[in-house]
């Protein structure tokens, strides 16, 4: 695989900086590239790319390059050519743009994570959930419904109501598929937390409730449940939760997400918040 690898960068760098190669040759090559097997093993080297000089380098984005060279119908390079810059806070979508032109079905739940998730474009992120569901019905991206994402970008924008109904929906087909009680607790806080902000309180210490059953260690129920104690002025009761997220979040506890390394996802506490609300 190593070497098929090196032989993919040698032909990629071939085409990309030898003037007198002809445009036979690359015609060629662009139609070859094609093949499954060939995609394949262009994934397989970018894999190895990744521990060879990591997703944030300029070898990085070179090898993206050679190979759209050979294959610019290729969306998953696309994909890989854009990543790095979002997880890095530089919300430039252009090749972003261009995958999801090639391979929508694939690539429009991709975007649709990385509106909602990094660039917080909550409104972006919902005109591009609405397609992956006509595209992809009852899809997912990241290990979560398309309805969970859906409900985080409604109740970013203010939105609880509806952010409500479709976490509703995420918990609900999920206790269909695996049983109840075992819903994602990050799936219950959200619904929690939407209930929270809808004044619903009895549904919001329910499903919050629920969250920290299913990981006690997780800082935000926590801080939300404290919250809605407070806002009911039991603020012993209020303190008690508010000190367990306090605990979690300084032995390192969060929300559990593979993208956590990157960016806060929506409505993730700081320890500088709980410290103000400590204080109160």
């Amino acid at each position: 695989m190593v070497k098929l690898y090196l032989w993919l960068l040698s032909l990629c760098l071939f085409c990309f900086n030898n003037s007198n190669a002809s445009a036979q040759e690359v015609v060629v090559s662009k139609i070859d590239c094609l093949d499954s097997k060939w995609q394949e093993s262009a994934e397989q080297g970018l894999f190895h790319a990744q521990y060879a000089t990591g997703y944030m380098s300029e070898e990085w984005q070179s090898h993206c390059d050679s190979l759209l060279h050979i294959c610019p119908n290729f969306s998953y390079i696309w994909e890989m050519k854009a990543m790095p810059h979002i997880k890095g806070g530089i919300y430039d979508f252009a090749s972003l743009n261009k995958a999801v032109s090639i391979n929508p079905n694939r690539q429009l739940p991709y975007r649709a994570f990385m509106k909602c998730i990094f660039s917080k474009d909550y409104y972006g992120a919902l005109l591009d959930l609405d397609s992956a569901e006509q595209l992809v019905h009852g899809g997912g991206i990241m290990d979560h419904s398309f309805s969970f994402y859906k409900g985080i970008s409604y109740l970013s924008i203010g939105k609880a109501d509806s952010a409500v109904l479709y976490l509703q929906k995420d918990v609900a087909e999920q206790s269909k598929r695996m049983g109840l009680g075992n819903e994602h607790y990050n799936s219950l806080f959200y619904l929690g937390l939407a209930h929270l902000y809808a004044q619903q309180t009895k549904q919001a210490e329910r499903y919050l409730l629920a969250s920290i059953k299913a990981y006690s260690k997780f800082p935000e129920p926590n801080y939300y449940l404290g919250i809605l104690y407070l806002q009911k002025n039991e603020r012993l009761k209020a303190k008690t939760y508010f000190q367990m997220a306090q605990s979690a979040l300084n032995n390192g506890y969060n929300m559990n997400e593979d993208n956590n390394i990157y960016v806060d996802y929506p409505f993730q506490i700081s320890a500088v918040e709980i410290e103000q609300v400590l204080k109160e």
